[in-house]
């Protein structure tokens, strides 16, 4: 799920190299120059470019490249190729298996990349994240040309077996990945204009919003200001959403539910992993870079436990071990279980839980899909020992473990197949009105047609965002807001506790014995947090003290570690 380091919110294996698309593109440009090899470097690879055999073999894959070699020698291939031609049939090679490994790559500043396509392991479009696009708007004709039908083709498998369906639109892709990193302005030269997110948050057509964020509290918050806005179904019954987000790791527990039954509270703090409750029900999740986040938005009359969840599947379940552009696709087929969760076909792994909010007449469908989490760091951080979960008395709602998988798919192509699904699903005629915004984007599958608006700019959220966000921060939230319940504990060798916790405060305690040094928090009952730091002040005995605190929250520094605001 995320590196297990102090204060680390990114996924570090997450590499930034430039994937075999992007390679190719590059090698059309800045190959071979004197202006970006030293005279080491030209030296060191002479051998790929010096030779006749291996010129020709290299323009044999593209003859774009020949502007990079010396012309006469150019002319010599050429007239050779053009007798050899005549002498042998050949067929064109398919420049998606091109092998440029015989000559060295530069990037744009003239540094050399490692050549050779086999160093590459599936490094992904999908973990760029400096705001480069993996398909830039200048390279998407190339691409169209040398990608001719949509079609993926690999010279050593049958064609037919990795192409994908006519539905998933290859060219909505390309304008999606390039829309997501650079956006959709039509004129480059000028200064990206975006819109703000309260002019279409009750907008009567369906609508896709996408955060760029990674913060866990604003994308919460973005997701309940659209839901609290979602226009009257029984009004406009085009109105649905869909919203797409990735947290950096957090844990998000249900709205009731007991976090000190949940969560390993302890390595969540040496961890410093930020703990939200959220507005809908359901269990406990860990959240990373490798989890995607998508919540359905329709009116209450719609409500369908797999409704958006079987729309979903039957479009995964179409690009199953499908190939393009080095892009991660799903390795198994999927199906729902009896709670309606996602789970892989063949063994029942969970790769989806869900979380349902039902008010005023809509309802929303959380998801949660996990496609490279880590899955043991996420395991760790949920996992209680039995005895520490029998110490508390409660009557929240509990989490069911379940065995979970990841499904070992690329977040954005992930989310595209969200958008594809949702905008093929509840789309409108193509009627919709330009927009000449950039971060906003119209797809259009077959007759139904969806607006997209990527959120990633702060200033673009309205004050009632910034709000949310602020009791999305707060303890009282997080902590005060767990159903009341009961701590049973041990101190020392014969002095049993039980503490009564009802909205964040200790409003009762019993103890086995009566102890003098506890005489100042029973006259302080009802006015004393329950947080351990707090407590221990009110205890005068330093070693029980030290136990209340241990017992209570494991010592959780709760605005240093993880994040949260006290009253």
């Amino acid at each position: 799920m995320y590196t297990i380091k102090r204060g680390t919110c990114c996924l570090h294996r997450y590499s930034s190299k430039i994937v075999y698309l992007e390679r190719y593109f590059s090698s059309k440009r800045v190959l071979y120059h004197d202006n970006a090899l030293s005279a080491g470097e030209r030296s060191k690879y002479s051998h790929a470019v010096s030779s006749t055999d291996a010129i020709r073999n290299q323009l044999e894959l593209d003859e774009n490249l020949e502007g990079f070699f010396n012309e006469d020698v150019v002319k010599n291939v050429k007239r050779s190729n053009t007798q050899t031609k005549s002498e042998t049939n050949t067929t064109n090679k398919d420049p998606v298996s091109m092998d440029p490994s015989e000559i060295p790559i530069y990037d744009e500043k003239g540094n050399c990349t490692t050549p050779g396509i086999s160093t590459f392991k599936s490094e992904k479009l999908s973990f760029v994240e400096n705001g480069s696009s993996p398909i830039p708007n200048e390279r998407t004709s190339e691409i169209n040309e040398e990608l001719k039908g949509d079609q993926v083709k690999n010279a050593t498998k049958d064609n037919n077996q990795f192409t994908l369906p006519e539905s998933f639109s290859v060219g909505n892709l390309k304008r999606f990945l390039d829309f997501f990193h650079n956006g959709d302005s039509p004129d480059p030269n000028k200064i990206p204009a975006n819109a703000k997110l309260e002019q279409f948050v009750d907008s009567k057509l369906p609508m896709v919003f996408i955060s760029r964020f990674r913060d866990p509290r604003i994308n919460l918050s973005i997701e309940r200001y659209i839901y609290n806005h979602l226009p009257d179904a029984k009004k406009h019954q085009f109105a649905k959403r869909l919203v797409l987000y990735r947290n950096a790791p957090c844990i998000v527990i249900g709205k009731n539910q007991n976090p000190y039954k949940e969560i390993n509270l302890h390595l969540a703090n040496i961890l410093q992993i930020p703990i939200l409750r959220r507005y809908s029900g359901g269990g406990t999740v860990c959240h990373d870079l490798g989890n995607v986040n998508f919540s359905f938005m329709a009116g209450k009359s719609l409500f369908n436990r797999t409704g958006f969840t079987n729309i979903l599947i039957k479009a995964l379940n179409s690009i199953v071990d499908k190939e393009y552009a080095n892009l991660e696709f799903p390795k198994f087929p999927l199906t729902t279980n009896a709670k309606g969760d996602m789970v892989n076909a063949i063994n029942q792994r969970k790769v989806s839980g869900s979380a349902y909010q039902l008010s005023k007449g809509r309802y929303l469908h959380h998801g949660t899909m996990l496609l490279n989490a880590d899955l043991h760091a996420m395991s760790g951080l949920l996992h209680l020992s039995p005895e520490k979960k029998a110490c508390i008395e409660d009557k929240s709602i509990k989490s069911i473990p379940s065995p979970i998988q990841n499904i070992s798919m690329d977040p954005e192509l992930f989310e595209y197949c969200c958008v594809n699904s949702f905008s093929s699903t509840y789309g409108v005629p193509s009627f919709l009105h330009r927009s000449t915004k950039s971060n906003l984007l119209d797809l259009k599958f077959g007759n139904a047609e969806c607006r997209v608006m990527k959120l990633d700019n702060i200033s673009d959220l309205p004050e009632e965002v910034i709000n949310e966000y602020k009791t999305f921060k707060s303890w009282n939230w997080v902590f005060g807001r767990t159903p009341k319940f009961k701590l049973h504990f041990k101190v020392g060798e014969d002095l049993e506790v039980c503490l009564h916790v009802h909205e964040g405060r200790i409003v009762e305690m019993e103890t086995s014995r009566a102890d003098p040094s506890l005489a100042k928090l029973r006259a302080n009952l009802g006015n004393v947090y329950f947080r351990g730091s707090e407590v221990s002040c009110y205890v005068e005995d330093a070693d029980i003290a030290k136990g209340f605190e241990w017992n209570i929250d494991q010592g959780v520094h709760y605005q240093e570690s993880l994040g949260l605001q006290l009253n």
